[in-house]
């Protein structure tokens, strides 16, 4: 009787890892990279920042400079941290100098500033920002520390 069980019992084993090998292997993880898209569709395709920028910009020539602000607004936002915030806050700086609101151009060169403090586009920030009139500054408007004009003694 012993051996009769043995052949049923290992008959049995075959049966199930031969039932199991039979099946299909487990799908496994495609290790091919996902198609790539055409270089011409990659060099075409920009992000939404500049693109909004750009919009900005026409917005700006067309005389529309409330919706050119919207448009920086919404570029600013979506701009990465860094260089590519700062280019947007000195676009900004510069459509508020534009409207000789001198005081929101000086906020937005130093949001510029304080953006990329470490980049060329930071030191442009400097230069126009020194640049603005300034009423805080009595030189700016003319008058010398003693409080009369820039007129030279006789």
């Amino acid at each position: 009787m012993k051996a009769t069980e043995v052949f049923w019992v290992s008959g049995a084993v075959l049966l199930g890892l031969s039932l199991c090998m039979a099946q299909s292997p487990p799908a496994k993880p495609s290790s091919a990279p996902p198609p790539k898209q055409s270089a011409q569709n990659t060099k075409n395709k920009q992000p939404e920042w500049k693109a909004l920028v750009q919009q900005a910009a026409s917005a700006q020539q067309k005389g529309d400079l409330s919706k050119a602000r919207s448009l920086l607004d919404k570029a600013y936002q979506a701009a990465p941290t860094g260089k590519d915030r700062a280019e947007v806050a000195c676009k900004i700086a510069e459509l508020h100098e534009k409207q000789q609101q001198f005081a929101e151009a000086r906020r937005w060169y130093l949001e510029a500033i304080y953006a990329a403090p470490k980049e060329p586009i930071a030191k442009q920030a400097k230069e126009k920002m020194r640049k603005l009139p300034d009423p805080r500054r009595p030189a700016a408007a003319g008058a010398t520390s003693t409080g009369g004009g820039t007129q030279k003694p006789r």
